[in-house]
This record gives C-alpha cells, sequence and structure tokens, in this order.
C-alpha cells in the first residue's frame, strides 16, 4: 500500500490493459514485483542458480499477468535436477477416471477447468556454467487471464502461513471457531485479498494438522462403522518390497475411514487367516456384514474361514477392469457399458452447460425418470406436435401430459420446444423427469436450446456486468487499511521473534524505538492538519439520523392558526370557552358574595350545559 492508501497491483508497461499479456507477448514488459521489468526476450535470456529461484520467479510471473502454475515434469540424476518445467494451472484436460464416462460414481464430477493452455517455462541444467538456464518460454494463453482482483484467491497464490495457523490454534483453545479467526486475520490484514488464503484453505490445513496425530483408539470407529470393510493389498509398491494390506470402511460422513494396516511376507491363505484373526481380535470381535475385495482366491477362501457369516463382493472398479480385459468384441463392451449408464450424454452436456449446483439438480431429474412410464400410445395433431401421457410406476393415478413441438425452432425458453403439465420448467427452470422421458423415446441426445435458462448456466455472469467507478478513498478508510496491513505484518514478525531470547530482546528494543518515532511523526502531522476529519461531507458512509414519523412530517398544531372562532357556550362571545368566560367568572363571585341557598347556583347550571352540549 502506497503513502495515498491504494493498494500496490502489477503494472505492465506500456498498456495498463490487464489482458495485454496474451496479444503483444514481444513488445510487452510486465512487471514482476521484487524483479522487475522483463520482455518475453529478457525471460528466455536468464539464468537461475537453484530450481527454488526459478520457480519462485515464475511464480511472482504469474501474479503479475494472472494465471496459476503447477509443476510438469521434471529430469534427474544423480540426485542433481537436470530439467524442470513449470505449466499453467490450465493445462492439458482432466483425466478420464475423473469424468461422467465412469458412470456409477457415487461422486458428482467437478466442474471442467482446463482449456489445454500451452503457456510453460521449462529450465535445464548447463553443466559448463553450472546454472539453469531457460529452455523454453512460452507466454500465450488460451484461457482469460484473471483480473487483479481474482489473483490473490488463485489456488497457487494461496499458502497458510505457521504464523496464522498459531494464531488460529491459539484463538480456538478459547472456544473461538476458526471461521470466526479468519475474520479476524481478514479484519487485521486489510481485506479478503490481503490475508493470503481463504477460510477453506484454513479449515483445510487444520485437518492437515490433526491427522498427523495418531488415532486414540480404531476399535471404536469399527465399532461404530465396521458393518462393511474393504480388504485391500498392494504387491510390493514399497521400499521393503512386501504385501501392504489395508482395512478400509466408511463413516457416517461418506468418507473413507483407515481400521488398520499391515505389512506381509507373503499372500498365501494361512497369513491372510492369520491376518483376520488378529484384526478381529484388535476390534473387540467386531463382525462386519459384507466384506470387498478384488477377487483374490487366497483372500476369499481366508474370509470364508474367518467371517464365514460375511457377504464376500467384488469391487466394481475390478469389475470394469476384468470386462474391459475379458470382453474383446466392441459391441458387447459398449453393451456392458452402457448398462452402467443412463441417459449418459444428457447427462454430460448438462454438466457442461449449468453450473454444478443446478447440474446436482438435474441430475436428481434424469434418476427419477427410470420410473416413469407411458400410459398409452402417442398422439400425433395437425400442427405436427406429439402429446405423450406418462405415469409413475405403481402410482398409475398421477398421470402428467408432455406436448412435444418437433418442428419449433426457437431461440429461447419463452416458446419451449417441449411442454409438460407439471410446470416444473416454468416455475423452476429445469427440465422434469416427464420430459427426460419423452426424450429417450424420442431419441433426443442433447438438450435443446429452449430447455436451457441462461440464467442457471455457466455463462450467466456474461449478462450482469456491472462496472464499478474509481473514487478516492476517504481518509478515515486509508488509516483503517494501514493499520490493517500494519497489524498483519507486526503479528508475522511477532511470532518469529517469540522462538528466541535474543530476537525477543532485539524486537522489544527496537519497538520502543520506533514507537517513538512514530508518536513525533503522528504529532507533527495534525499539528499541520489539525483534527483528522474527512474534508468531504458524505464521503464516509454513517448512522443516518432517526426521523419521528416515517411517513410526512406532522406540524405543530399549537403554533397553527385555528380553523373555526371558538365561541363560548355561556355568554356566546367569540375568543374563549366555557371554562375561561370572564362573565361566568363574575356572575360566580357575585353569587359566592350574596351566599343564596335558595336560588340555584350559576355554576351548577354551568355544569348542565356542559353536559347538555356535550351530550347533544
Amino acid at each position: 500500500m502506497d503513502a495515498s492508501g491504494n493498494e500496490e497491483q502489477p503494472t505492465m508497461d506500456p498498456s495498463e490493459n490487464e489482458e495485454q499479456p496474451s496479444l503483444g507477448f514481444e513488445d510487452v514488459k510486465v512487471h514482476v514485483p521484487r524483479h522487475g521489468s522483463f520482455s518475453v526476450s529478457d525471460i528466455e535470456a536468464m539464468t537461475f542458480n537453484t530450481v527454488d529461484e526459478a520457480e519462485s520467479f515464475y511464480a511472482a510471473y504469474s501474479v503479475a499477468v494472472g494465471f496459476g502454475i503447477r509443476k510438469s515434469g521434471k529430469g534427474e540424476s544423480n540426485g542433481l535436477i537436470r530439467r524442470r518445467e513449470w505449466v499453467c494451472n490450465k493445462e492439458g484436460t482432466r483425466k478420464a477416471t475423473k469424468s461422467l464416462e465412469q458412470g456409477e460414481s457415487s461422486r458428482y464430477a467437478r466442474r471442467e477447468t482446463r482449456t489445454l493452455c500451452g503457456a510453460k517455462l521449462r529450465i535445464g541444467y548447463s553443466e559448463a556454467t553450472k546454472v539453469y538456464l531457460v529452455k523454453a518460454f512460452i507466454p500465450q494463453h488460451n484461457h482469460m487471464l484473471a483480473t487483479s482482483n481474482q489473483i490473490p484467491f488463485i489456488r497457487t497464490n494461496r499458502h497458510v502461513g505457521e504464523e496464522s495457523l498459531a494464531l488460529t490454534n491459539t484463538i480456538t483453545r478459547v472456544s473461538i471457531r476458526p471461521c470466526h479467526a479468519y475474520e479476524y486475520m481478514v479484519e487485521q490484514s486489510g481485506g479478503y485479498r490481503r490475508v493470503g488464503f481463504t477460510v477453506k484453505d484454513l479449515y483445510n490445513k487444520i485437518d492437515q494438522q490433526r491427522r498427523t496425530a495418531p488415532f486414540e483408539s480404531d476399535s471404536e470407529g469399527t465399532f461404530c462403522y465396521g458393518d462393511v470393510l474393504i480388504f485391500d493389498s498392494t504387491y510390493k509398491t514399497n521400499v521393503y518390497n512386501m504385501p501392504l494390506v489395508l482395512f478400509v470402511g466408511t463413516n457416517n460422513h461418506r468418507g473413507s475411514i483407515v481400521f488398520g494396516a499391515a505389512l506381509l511376507s507373503d499372500k498365501t491363505v494361512e497369513t491372510y487367516t492369520w491376518l483376520l484373526r488378529k484384526f478381529l481380535d484388535s476390534m473387540n470381535g467386531k463382525m462386519p456384514k459384507a466384506v470387498i475385495t478384488d477377487g483374490d482366491e487366497a483372500m476369499c477362501t481366508a474370509i470364508r474361514t474367518v467371517m464365514p457369516e460375511a457377504r464376500h463382493r467384488l469391487c466394481i472398479w475390478h469389475i470394469g477392469q476384468n470386462a474391459n480385459g475379458h470382453l474383446k468384441s466392441a459391441e458387447k463392451l459398449k453393451a456392458f457399458n452402457s448398462a452402467k449408464t443412463h441417459l449418459e450424454d444428457l447427462e454430460k452436456q448438462a454438466s457442461y452447460v449449468f453450473t454444478h449446483d443446478m447440474f446436482k439438480w438435474i441430475f436428481k431429474e434424469i434418476m427419477k425418470e427410470a420410473r416413469i412410464t407411458l400410459k398409452q400410445g402417442t398422439e400425433c395433431h395437425e400442427d405436427g406436435s406429439r402429446v405423450y401421457k406418462v405415469s409413475v410406476y405403481k402410482r398409475p393415478n398421477f398421470e402428467q401430459t408432455v406436448t412435444y413441438y418437433p418442428r419449433k425452432e426457437t431461440e429461447s425458453a419463452a416458446d419451449p420446444i417441449m411442454v409438460c403439465s407439471c410446470g416444473m420448467f416454468e416455475y423452476r427452470g429445469v427440465p422434469c423427469h416427464h420430459m427426460f422421458s419423452v426424450m429417450k423415446n424420442e431419441n433426443i441426445f442433447h438438450l435443446h436450446k429452449s430447455l436451457i435458462v441462461k440464467r442457471w448456466s455457466r455463462d450467466a455472469r456474461s449478462v450482469c456486468e456491472i462496472s464499478y467507478p474509481d473514487k478516492e478513498m476517504p481518509q478515515e478508510a486509508v488509516q483503517v487499511s494501514r493499520y490493517g496491513a500494519l497489524t498483519a505484518d507486526c503479528n508475522r514478525l511477532c511470532f518469529y521473534a517469540s522462538k528466541t531470547q535474543e530476537g525477543y530482546n532485539m524486537l522489544k528494543m527496537e519497538i520502543d524505538k520506533l514507537a517513538a518515532i512514530m508518536e513525533g511523526l503522528a504529532s507533527d502531522q495534525e499539528k499541520v492538519q489539525g483534527t483528522a476529519t474527512p474534508t468531504k461531507k458524505g464521503s464516509i458512509v454513517r448512522d443516518h439520523v432517526p426521523s419521528k414519523t416515517k411517513d410526512r412530517e406532522k406540524s405543530d398544531k399549537k403554533n397553527e392558526p385555528s380553523r373555526r372562532t371558538v365561541t363560548c357556550g355561556y355568554c356566546k362571545g367569540g375568543g374563549h370557552n366555557i371554562q375561561t368566560c370572564p362573565v361566568r367568572k363574575e356572575h360566580e363571585k357575585a353569587e359566592a358574595e350574596l351566599g343564596s341557598d335558595d336560588t340555584p347556583s350559576v355554576a351548577a347550571s354551568t355544569k348542565r350545559v356542559v353536559h347538555y352540549r356535550n351530550c347533544k
């Protein structure tokens, strides 16, 4: 942050456009913080003493341009790294095992983020100069670069430091949640962009710290979640060249939990039998209801011997591997894979078009389609439409009508190509399972554009881009931002100084000196500028002045002129009433002086007159 309170962002010369590095790379110089300004030719001619130095430079370069990096490959010999390469985080494609092509996956596939980007930096070790030279540098990207507001949230730019973790551990000991500790660090740092990580990163760091602690009691976990046991072994994949056997289960959050592990000398029936018995002894004799293995014969025999009541099942992944290995015919293999999926093309298109949360909703509707049945044949009308009547399996009374217009060409969802009587698409914007049943019957493999509401698509943000004008930051906000940034730096400084007595004494002495200097500067500044109040009225948002009424202001009735002349009910005069009538007072005074008891008093008659007028 500079003296004016504005955040220092990476700049690019000669243009200020953030996307400029993806256009004219040869002539543009990128300003890399703590390194300087570099063009493409300058980077190609650079040398590095270590691999870490090259990685630090490329990470700073990625922050300046607006993308993330990750390690790609390396070449090593005799303990020395000869070659190292870093690529853009959007390089390549997702592995096939993580896509929707798996079919029977219990988890939803994450959104696709890779775009086959070719940007990279590769260095190689030179025997002659004993340094690392730049062998290849490609600055071009095939995707939109991150803006200055998005750069701090790129995965490679987020890191939970030791001082932040130590502060969180201290705060959580007094029953304060980590999310509230994160908000405290955000306020101290001066904003979410300056804290250096997200609240999810903090929770992941805490979980990683907890996982390093040993389990208190594995038998308790087995007693609660040991009804299904996965019994698997890896063959000589460790430094001891011994089979590693894992006992894994699933907890109530559908997460994997490790009950135990063992290194065996061989994979025989006797060894597996001994291992299963020892496992049951350590788990208080808890017998699982089902055991899943990879189909090893020795495991099957040991399970039948030690756990005769448990059901033995094969892993679905191994079933798929066996199918690929034994079904030589392409048609048979395709038929086997199709038996595991349901409307695969529609699912895949929906995962690419809709957002992740909306895709979950559509996925549920596709799964519900399996219970839909057609009640009668298709009705064809003169306008070319086809009417389907569908119902739910075992619930024939719940009938819905779907009208399909195959000849209609429409550009918006206001005139859809398919209409269902349930009205789900009209009030939710998502195709219902009745529509998917008609799509399956009509052999429609892709969602029509009229059935895709842009509000739920990934391109929804393109229609609501808002430009915010640049405004001068008020002085009070600048002071708060400076205070937060300095506090974050001081926390880090105090964390490392507290580790040694020498560091503590040195920092304590320097703080006293700096405090005296800062107090003098602040005093001089107050004498020059006076009180620290904003110069522009209204630049700071403050509490509003509460109004006495919600609607229009009430007028002061005391100061308003009377709408009519007040007439006295006793003397019929104007300007006063019967209570303040001077004539009545004179009569009462005279009557009191006479002291007459026979004649009724004027006051009594006055009261009767008043009572009569009130009743009238």
